[in-house]
């Protein structure tokens, strides 16, 4: 594995009033901040190799999800918790998105070699990239909504990132074959 992308998703509406505060100027601009910093992140960690492979799986909990339940396009996957990459792998926190609502959080997780050249790139003198972003995270819930805009630059981590994910289902698509398609 070279780049694995990680878009959490959290419905956040139980324990949000109307009256959180969060309006929709300040979530556009937080969203099109996140969606250039993905960006930034992207080119900045260079091409992929031409037989690059594509894999997308669904998580989610198994506490509020029906045990038989598969989203359309589908099936159930192997909940596989090894990440094998050829090098040691870091963790980039690159922002979250809340409206109050709901909220989006994205993590890059790729070797540490590229990394490297990212800070190289990113962070040079008077190049600093800086990043808003609204905080709720769904990997935890017991941190507390806030609904202040904060700066955020590259945060990453060493740390291996499935040792303390919570038990979820996995689902991964079905292989659909499209006649006369080159």
């Amino acid at each position: 594995m070279i780049e694995k992308y990680d878009f959490f998703l959290c419905d956040c509406s139980s324990s949000t009033s109307f009256e959180s505060g969060t309006n929709s100027k300040d979530i556009k601009k937080t969203s099109v901040l996140l969606i250039r910093k993905l960006y930034i992140l992207m080119q900045n960690l260079g091409p992929l190799p031409n037989d690059v492979i594509l894999t997308m799986k669904l998580h989610y909990y198994n506490s509020v999800t029906p045990h038989d339940y598969q989203p359309p396009g589908f099936k159930e996957g192997v909940n596989s918790h090894f990440l094998l990459f050829e090098g040691e792998p870091v963790n980039l926190q690159v922002g979250l998105v809340s409206t109050g609502f709901h909220s989006m959080k994205v993590k890059v997780t790729t070797e540490a070699a590229r990394v490297s050249d990212l800070e190289n790139n990113l962070f040079q003198e008077n190049n600093t990239t800086e990043i808003a972003h609204q905080g709720l995270d769904c990997d935890d819930e017991e941190e507390e909504y806030n609904n202040q805009i904060q700066r955020m630059n590259f945060v990453y981590s060493q740390q291996n990132s499935e040792s303390s994910r919570k038990k979820r289902k996995v689902s991964e698509p079905v292989k659909v074959f499209i006649p006369n398609r080159k």
